[in-house]
């Protein structure tokens, strides 16, 4: 197995979280579980810049994104971030099939995949 030099390392840790143009952080972050509708207005804006969330750690697309409403575990240490974009299971009145915005975390640790599911 090849190690990783250490200098890469450094670089890819110290890349700078992305800005998002158009796109409201503290909306997207202060709809939890999508239950106020906001997250529905942003979402065509981010899933245009999603390339920017590619090659991000966990780490900073919680930073980015704040906490995801779910976390899935997946084969082979993968995992999905899940945020709702319209009103998820845990809201007083939840859609049924309610949209979500995905990301998937590869073994790696970084985002391989951004997808949406209206």
């Amino acid at each position: 197995m090849k190690r990783i030099p250490a200098f890469l390392i450094l670089i890819i840790a110290c890349s700078p979280i992305p800005a998002l143009d158009n796109f409201n952080m503290e909306k997207w972050k202060n709809d939890e579980q999508g239950c106020k509708s906001l997250r529905k207005v942003e979402i065509s804006s981010l899933m245009e810049q999603r390339t920017k969330l590619m090659g991000l750690s966990e780490e900073e697309i919680i930073k980015l994104l704040g906490n995801p409403d779910e976390t899935n575990l997946y084969q082979r240490t993968q995992k999905f971030l899940v945020y709702y974009t319209s009103p998820g299971p845990k809201c007083d009145m939840p859609e049924a099939g309610a949209s979500r915005f995905e990301i998937r975390i590869s073994a790696l640790h970084v985002v391989n995949e951004v997808v949406h599911y209206p």
